[in-house]
């Protein structure tokens, strides 16, 4: 599975998430400023763990290979939620590191 982490992960962190590869899950990270990376990645993008950019129907558009949109924080207000409902997509918020899903 692609995963893009719309967030300026740390190196240690970058390293961390590169050890999720061995179980099948490819974590591209992209700096939420970085415009261009984001939506070169967005095409391939399986699940996007989503922190501060709003994601709109155009985004979404873009994205049709996106199963889920796991929003990290609180609030899903920055989604185009009757978009990613009406394609289907599953969504969780994930507020803290204790969270269970």
């Amino acid at each position: 599975m692609r995963v893009l982490l719309d967030y300026a992960a740390s190196p240690a962190w970058q390293r961390e998430l590169s050890a999720l590869t061995d179980r099948g899950l490819h974590v591209d990270c992209c700096d939420e400023t970085d415009n261009d990376r984001f939506y070169s990645l967005l095409p391939q993008t399986e699940i996007l763990w989503h922190v501060l950019r709003p994601v709109s129907a155009s985004d979404l558009a873009k994205a049709r290979r996106l199963r889920l949109i796991q929003k990290i924080g609180i609030g899903v207000n920055t989604i185009d939620l009757t978009t990613a409902q009406a394609r289907v997509l599953l969504g969780q918020n994930y507020t803290s590191g204790r969270t269970t899903s």
